[in-house]
């Protein structure tokens, strides 16, 4: 019999356009979460969920593939889905089963055809959703940028949750922290707005966590190189905002 109760099993969707980074970042999570020894790699044809032989020839997703993992008090069932326009159906299919879509966007080509239209259905269904900014370490980036066309686009509601720092090489937690060094950390308020802000950021986190964060587009950023020595807290704080949503 489980031990999880109802209220404790979570069920996510990776979505987003193809190449994103959706297959790795399961990997990741999975790894994180103690659920797998080691790490696949998509080019080596080696990860959980791209298990079918064509899957491994065409070096991406071709339909849906689910796994789970207990992290915390929760156990988290995680739905990895293709992400070109041709294998659309799995991903889109894929959101009647669970009550989060976490949207991968590759910060190297931003905001996507089926970064949209996902996260479009997404919101159709009402459900809670999650925006990784992936690949932040990749050459030539405007994440600033990148991260006003997702406010433009989806909504000023969609919150920072972290925030690069030192050229990429870390994420700085921003609602942790009163102060830090993040590369960007005043581009969308003066510094007397981001001290008033931070003054009640304790608060606004525990809203997030007990209940209230369904309302808004979580953002968060990782780097590419989850299978190379990548820090563990990129995969774990996603883990602890999926464990406590």
């Amino acid at each position: 019999m489980s031990k999880y109760i109802t209220e404790a099993i979570r069920s996510v969707a990776l979505v987003g356009h193809g190449a994103a980074g959706k297959t790795t970042l399961a990997e990741a999570l999975l790894h994180s979460a103690g659920a797998i020894a080691a790490k696949g790699s998509v080019e080596k044809g080696s990860t959980v969920c791209d298990f079918d032989p064509q899957e491994k020839e065409a070096g991406h997703s071709l339909t849906s593939a689910v796994t789970n993992f207990a992290y915390e008090d929760a156990h988290i069932h995680l739905l990895d889905t293709p992400g070109y326009p041709d294998f659309a159906g799995p991903a889109i299919a894929a959101l009647a089963a669970v009550d989060t879509a976490l949207i991968v966007i590759n910060a190297q080509t931003g905001i996507e055809l089926m970064t949209e239209r996902l996260m479009r259905q997404a919101a159709e269904r009402q459900l809670c959703r999650m925006i990784v900014i992936n690949k932040i370490d990749a050459d030539n980036l405007d994440l600033p940028g990148l991260v006003a066309d997702i406010r433009e686009r989806f909504g000023k509601q969609c919150m920072l949750l972290d925030l690069p720092a030192h050229g990429a090489a870390d994420v700085v937690e921003v609602l942790e922290h009163a102060a830090g060094d993040a590369d960007f950390e005043y581009t969308f308020a003066k510094k007397e707005k981001y001290e008033k802000r931070n003054s009640t950021a304790r608060t606004q986190q525990r809203r997030l966590w007990h209940g209230f964060h369904w309302r808004r587009d979580l953002l968060y950023f990782t780097r590419h190189q989850f299978l190379d020595g990548c820090p563990g807290f990129y995969k774990s704080d996603i883990l602890a905002g999926v464990s406590r949503l």
